[in-house]
């Protein structure tokens, strides 16, 4: 794609007041993509994490009643 891009005539558009060319757009767009699938990963690895210290804090929880339980 960046080939035929390249090879084409470029549009230019008018943004914040500075003019851009076509190919500019698109590798800022291109790189906006690639800035919200890095997020969205993380985000994910977040969400890993965060379910396994919920099942780690449940049977820490579930270890604790059993303790309590056997105290008294």
């Amino acid at each position: 794609m960046k080939e035929n891009l390249e090879s084409t005539p470029q549009m230019k558009f008018t943004m914040e007041n500075s003019e851009i060319t076509q190919k500019e757009l698109i590798d800022k767009l291109l790189n906006n993509c690639n800035i919200i699938m890095d997020n969205d990963l993380e985000i994910l690895e977040l969400k890993h994490k965060i379910d396994i210290l919920k099942y780690q804090n449940n049977i820490l929880n579930n270890l604790n009643i059993s303790l309590q339980k056997f105290i008294k």
